[in-house]
């Protein structure tokens, strides 16, 4: 992976715990998987002690979740922070409390398995951009 950081500054970063090995940073981004080459969201689960993930984008409903954490597969809420794409690791207490399409701007998603075509998908929560047109009209 080519990087626009000099060398010397992304072997600090990772030593100061700033950097995942391969680049990752907190503020997910959408790549391809290097095994299958599907675009998968990659990105740090966690602010201290987190691990790289890759996760697949596609929303999931609450028994698609159910289907994935019974075959051992980890969730994930990819939630939209300050207009970046934030991963973050579901516990119990987010499994139990939010379900699927609960919250506004997040959705659950599954860690990426090569090979495997998620099922009981749901439409996104997360919001585009939006852009504000001004006019001389107002809206009451």
């Amino acid at each position: 992976m080519t990087s626009p950081l000099p060398r010397w500054l992304q072997d600090h970063l990772v030593a100061q715990g700033h950097l995942a090995p391969g680049g990752i940073t907190r503020h997910a981004r959408v790549r391809r998987c290097r095994r299958c080459r599907v675009p998968v969201v990659s990105g740090l689960d966690d602010v201290v002690m987190a691990d790289a993930v890759d996760v697949d984008p596609a929303p999931l409903g609450a028994l698609a979740e159910a289907a994935a954490l019974l075959r051992g597969c980890t969730t994930y809420d990819l939630a939209r922070r300050a207009g970046k794409l934030v991963i973050d690791r579901r516990t119990v207490y987010e499994i139990q409390g939010w379900p699927p399409g609960t919250r506004r701007n997040v959705d659950v998603v599954k860690a990426h398995e090569c090979g495997v075509q998620p099922q009981g998908l749901i439409g996104s929560t997360i919001e585009a951009r939006r852009r504000y047109v001004l006019t001389d009209d107002p809206p009451f």
